[in-house]
């Protein structure tokens, strides 16, 4: 399975249009990151011996009330995961590159050839972490054989509230998430494929030739691309 290419999908007419979509998910996806951390009660994790042991690639279909999106999923083993993933209605792509490690987390605009980082918390892969859950002493659901794989199942609350639970099941032998659930926002991600080899090294790292930049994450810009 190759890495997602959103360059083949923009011609001189349409750009316009992504690039402001980009910055839109960019925004989006960083200032709600920042809302979730700033919540989080987690205990110490030592984020550089808690991560996914085994490599592998996977895909996603994550639905909610407002529709389908798509996500990919590159783990080395090693303490790096990729996260590839589209916003409902959209074909623009967001990827996020987390190492565990470095205990760092970049956000890469590919169209405009930008990153942002940011310090990695204890949550990690957040609802794809196996180790977020058992460092926050949820609930373990036991075992259950799910799409033909025994399974591993935890239930936590989103910022301790009772009333939205989120419940992830990770198959026992890989540690690779295969179903998640938050039924109070009505989202559900399932695994659609899985595949069992070492994804390309060049995944784990910002590509040559970005720029840093925080402008890409602020509300100005979006008001910028709105007028």
């Amino acid at each position: 399975m190759n890495s997602l290419s959103p360059g083949n999908l923009f011609s001189a007419r349409t750009a316009p249009l992504w690039v402001v979509l980009a910055f839109i998910i960019g925004m989006t996806v960083y200032s709600q990151v920042t809302k979730f951390e700033a919540n989080s009660n987690l205990p110490t994790r030592d984020l550089t011996k808690t991560f996914p042991r085994v490599p592998y690639e996977a895909a996603y279909e994550r639905r909610s009330p407002s529709g389908l999106s798509i996500l990919y999923a590159y783990c080395d083993g090693k303490g790096k995961v990729r996260h590839e993933s589209t916003m409902p209605h959209s074909t623009t792509v967001g990827a996020t590159i987390f190492d565990f490690p470095n205990k760092k987390r970049y956000y890469l605009q590919e169209q405009e050839r930008m990153y942002l980082s940011n310090n990695l918390s204890t949550k990690g892969l957040e609802e794809f972490d196996e180790e977020m859950f058992k460092s926050n002493n949820a609930e373990e659901l036991g075992t259950k054989t799910i799409y033909g794989m025994p399974c591993r199942g935890y239930r936590t609350y989103s910022n301790g509230d009772k009333n939205a639970p989120i419940e992830s099941w990770f198959n026992e032998r890989t540690g690779c998430l295969v179903v998640s659930s938050a039924p109070n926002s009505k989202t559900t991600t399932t695994l659609t494929r899985y595949i069992s080899r070492q994804p390309k090294a060049t995944l784990f790292s910002v590509p040559p030739g970005y720029k840093y930049s925080t402008s890409a994450f602020q509300p100005s810009d979006q008001k910028n691309y709105h007028r």
